[in-house]
């Protein structure tokens, strides 16, 4: 039996739901087929799931993809779109906002990002994959 235990996983969720209905719960309130693989890579690999999803933060007129409340951390998952010159320079100074005026730290993943690299640099988020 504890050899058993010894190699078994435990899926937590960060809310009072069951880890699968919170991320349901995530993958309804999405915008994008790719924050929902967003959220598919994050739970394949046993990843911490954020509290929230589409959190507006008013200070910086904007709306993350997905939140960490205790990590205080943004999430966005950043589509073709962002590769727009007028686009992505307003993305730098959304990030200037968030971190120096809502004291948030954010984090993008681009479509054409390596996400696990991504995951490996902020540990403090995501731990270490499963």
């Amino acid at each position: 039996l504890l050899l058993a235990l010894s190699v078994s996983t435990v899926s937590a969720s960060p809310v009072a739901l069951p880890r699968e209905e919170h991320l349901a719960q995530l993958k309804r309130l999405a915008g994008s087929d790719l924050e929902r693989r967003w959220l598919d890579f994050l739970d394949q690999r046993n990843l911490p799931l954020p509290d929230e999803a589409q959190k507006i933060i008013e200070r910086c007129n904007t709306s993350a993809d997905f939140y960490y409340r205790d990590q205080r951390v943004a999430i966005f998952i950043d589509g073709p779109v962002h590769d727009q010159p007028d686009i992505a320079a307003r993305d730098v100074e959304l990030l200037d906002c968030l971190m120096s005026e809502a004291g948030l730290c954010a984090i993008r993943f681009h479509y054409r990002d390596d996400w696990e690299q991504i995951v490996r640099q902020h540990a403090y988020v995501f731990g270490t994959a499963a």
